[in-house]
């Protein structure tokens, strides 16, 4: 999904692709690139330095949930905190699992 590049490409880079690619379940919450843009400048930078590798693990553990969550109950599931974020598209049927799209990276504000 070309609005989602921006976290495909972070999964990428943290080595989370290939365990996503796995049997799951999988609920994924995807920032859209938007949510990337809005964050303080040199945020995403600050990730991929090698002194923030551990960072950016943690803010993309937030947004992967081992479970098939459907979007009738995300919303009030209490492992996941979305205060703040506004979910855009819900119930993306995949093999392993479901992605919902938000309008926020979970947790950036904290880091």
């Amino acid at each position: 999904n070309p609005e989602l590049t921006e976290f495909v490409s972070l999964l990428e880079q943290a080595g989370q692709l290939e365990r996503l690619s796995g049997d799951g379940p999988f609920t994924l919450l995807a920032p859209v690139n938007e949510a990337f843009e809005k964050l303080p400048e040199g945020t995403v930078e600050k990730w991929l330095d090698s002194s923030g590798t551990s960072a950016l693990k943690g803010i993309l553990q937030r947004h992967v949930i081992p479970d098939r969550i459907p979007g009738a109950v995300v919303d009030i599931d209490d492992r996941i905190d979305l205060t703040g974020v506004k979910l855009l598209r819900k119930d993306i049927l995949c093999s392993n699992g479901v992605i919902h799209v938000i309008d926020s990276v979970m947790g950036a504000e904290s880091e």
